[in-house]
């Protein structure tokens, strides 16, 4: 049966794999970053972000950076202006753990 309650909602398994995976890649992340036409990191952050919005059909758009003027890396996550996207992204940036919180943070974008 289809159940109208689950529709535009983040799977919540995924966003704690992503948290976890995040924790096993960050070094890699940023190293993959310094690197000239390198866009692996990028595929790969796709892949574990793009399973927390199974409802969203179009593809994800991100950037990840080093933010010179706060001193931290950033991710940036676009929502298109969808409230149920930005609604997602803003949990998925409550559930950061504290250790990343100094050196990283989340920034969602229109």
């Amino acid at each position: 049966m289809f159940n109208i309650f689950k529709k535009n909602k983040m799977d919540m398994e995924a966003a704690k794999n992503f948290w976890t995976w995040f924790e096993e890649k960050e070094e890699w992340l940023i190293e993959q970053n310094s690197l000239s036409d390198n866009d692996k990191h990028i595929w790969e952050i796709d892949k574990y972000l793009t399973p927390i919005l199974p409802y969203v059909k179009r593809e994800l758009e991100f950037m990840m950076g080093f933010d010179d003027h706060a001193g931290k890396w950033e991710l940036v996550l676009f929502d298109f202006g969808d409230k149920n996207i930005n609604r997602d992204y803003e949990t998925l940036k409550r559930m950061m753990p504290d250790k990343y919180k100094e050196k990283w943070m989340i920034t969602i974008e229109e």
